[in-house]
Parts: structure tokens; sequence; C-alpha cells
């Protein structure tokens, strides 16, 4: 196993475990904002440890990814932060490691159900050390779509608006889970057919793809083309599904 992946692992279970170990349904917000900065801390004083001069860059630091670093680690030590702070048992510890500004290997892990989700840039995804591929579902009224709702009412949300609607038509699932990381592994895992974004973080873009790439699926923005960094708008899923996707809304967008 690459040394720095194995540090990556170790990282995400460390923070997972405390997260796991001190979450309690009586304690108040404040004191789980003090546990998520303390899970930070952990992963970064153990990322330091072994590599001190490796760039770590965190969700209020995301500015610093414009900038060219050779290796840089990209961590969220709650993706669900808001489930999170509501007892909500679903979010994730999320670990991500860029050499020359590609993602070379993405760690997440899901304290509470015990599940380490691990993608390498050309080896694949796996779970608990199962080998993944992304499933494909031929019954549209039965495929189960990963969506989020932004705060902001602008033209994108208006589109998306219009985009979920005229997919409800055809019977299609939707799940607004509050972790995007994890909709990204479910996808990978099967467990989740497709994901429709708009105005995604980027850090979760870091995070998520390679797990799409690596277990067979696709990528594309609103319009089928490749721009979904910049607008960080996205479609992902298994390649057939994507199409049917993109047909049902090619008048939309």
């Amino acid at each position: 196993m690459n040394p720095m992946l194995n540090i990556a692992i170790q990282a995400a279970r460390k923070a997972g475990d405390f997260i796991f170990k001190n979450q309690n349904f009586s304690i108040m917000k404040e004191e789980k904002i003090l546990i998520f900065n303390k899970a930070q801390e952990l992963i970064t004083r153990f990322i330091h440890k072994f590599y001190p001069k490796h760039l770590i860059i965190t969700e209020n630091m995301l500015n610093l990814l414009s900038e060219k670093n050779d290796i840089r680690w990209i961590i969220n030590p709650i993706d669900g932060v808001t489930n999170f702070l509501h007892n909500f048992p679903h979010f994730a510890v999320t670990v991500a490691i860029q050499i020359k500004e590609k993602t070379e290997f993405s760690v997440i892990y899901n304290p509470i159900l015990n599940e380490l989700f691990i993608a390498i840039r050309g080896y694949g995804v796996r779970l608990n050390n199962y080998r993944l591929r992304i499933k494909k579902n031929n019954l549209l009224q039965s495929i189960m779509i990963a969506v989020n709702f932004p705060n902001n009412k602008g033209k994108n949300f208006q589109k998306f608006h219009k985009i979920i609607k005229k997919l409800n038509k055809k019977y299609f699932n939707f799940r607004y889970t509050g972790s995007f990381a994890l909709d990204f592994v479910y996808i990978a895992s099967g467990r989740i057919d497709a994901l429709c974004f708009i105005n995604l973080n980027l850090s979760n873009f870091i995070t998520g793809l390679l797990f799409i790439r690596e277990s067979g699926g696709i990528i594309t923005d609103l319009i089928g083309g490749e721009n979904y960094i910049k607008s960080r708008n996205i479609i992902a899923g298994h390649p057939s599904i994507i199409r049917k996707i993109l047909l049902e809304i090619k008048n939309i967008c």
C-alpha cells in the first residue's frame, strides 16, 4: 500500500473513531462544533507527523487550491456536519491526496457504519477491501437520484427546480441525504443510481469524483459537457443512466 494512502486511512479512522466515541445526543451544538474542530486538528497533526512539509487544506482554506503545490491533502472531518449537529447519523470523514493537482487517492470513512471507502487513480474503488463497480439499473422508474437544494434562489436554482420537476414525471426517486461525500461513494457501491447537484462546494468534487471514475461511472455538467468544475453543477452515475437523464432535461438546460 502506498505510504501516503496508509496515513490517509489511519487519519480518517482516528478522526472517525474520535467523533463516534464523543457523539452524544444530549450535548449542545457548541460542544459538537468543538468535536468538529478537534477532529480536524487530529487529522492535521497526524498527517504532519509523517509529512510535515505537505500542504493541508480544510474547507475554510479552499482559496489555496488555486496555488500550485506538488502534494496537498484536502480534508473534511465531518462531511454532513448539519446532520451531525442535529443528531442525524449520516456523515463521513474525508481525506483526498492530490499530487501535481491530480487526485491520486481519496478516502471516505463512515464511522457510524464502520465503512471505509478507498479510491485509487488507476486501481479502482474498494469498500472495506471489497472491490466495487458501478451498477446498471435498467428500470427507469426505480432509479434513485441523490440531489441537493442549495439556499441560492437565483437562475441555477430555478433551472434545477425545473429539472427535478421534469424527472419526477418519470417516477424517479430522489434523496437529499445531507452528505455529498457519501452520495458519491453510494453511487460506486450501487446504493444510489445517479446524482444531480448544483452549486456544489469544490472540496466535495475533489473527494468524490475519483470514486465515480474509478468505479466505471461518468461525470458531466447539466448539458452533458465537461464544465462541471467551473460551473459547480454536476450529474454523475452509470453511463446509460446519465444518458437517459440528459435526454430528459435537454430542453431545460
